[in-house]
């Protein structure tokens, strides 16, 4: 069996079949369909297990794909999922590629994930987070909003 399953041609994911994965699960997404947005990330998230991992596109459409799974989680209240997006997010903000081509739900997701530190006191991970931003990131109004609430409840 081990060698029969060594003769079956694998095919990999095309960027066409990337690209519709995420038109759909940005269609779901933006029209609230949870549960298909779960199940459409999943199948995008394995099929970008296959994708060339060194192409620029490929780095795009999963930093996509995780921004998307991130709102996804929090609509649906998934905190764990939420977290797990984000931990799997970050080094394609850190990376230069995606730096490159700058999301425009970047502060959007920065945003939230500290409001989700805050509102569980985690904060020394929150001002660490704090510590990764660059001076205009911080003064986006998605993430300036949670640095000023943190500031009044110190007070």
């Amino acid at each position: 069996p081990l060698f029969y399953l060594l003769l079956v041609p694998v095919t990999l994911p095309t960027m066409t079949d990337l690209s519709a994965l995420l038109t759909d699960l940005t269609g779901r997404v933006d029209s609230g369909d949870v549960e298909g947005g779960k199940a459409t990330l999943a199948n995008l998230k394995i099929a970008l297990l296959d994708a060339d991992p060194t192409s620029d596109t490929t780095a795009q459409i999963a930093t996509s794909a995780l921004e998307l799974g991130v709102l996804l989680s929090a609509a649906d209240g998934d905190l764990d999922a939420f977290a797990r997006n984000v931990s799997q997010l970050k080094p394609h903000y850190a990376s230069a590629s995606a730096t490159a081509a700058a999301s425009s739900r970047k502060n959007h997701i920065i945003g939230l994930n500290l409001m989700h530190l805050l509102v569980d006191n985690r904060l020394s991970e929150f001002h660490s987070e704090l510590e990764l931003l660059s001076t205009a990131e911080a003064s986006s109004p998605e993430i300036s909003f949670p640095i000023h609430l943190e500031r009044q409840l110190m007070v």
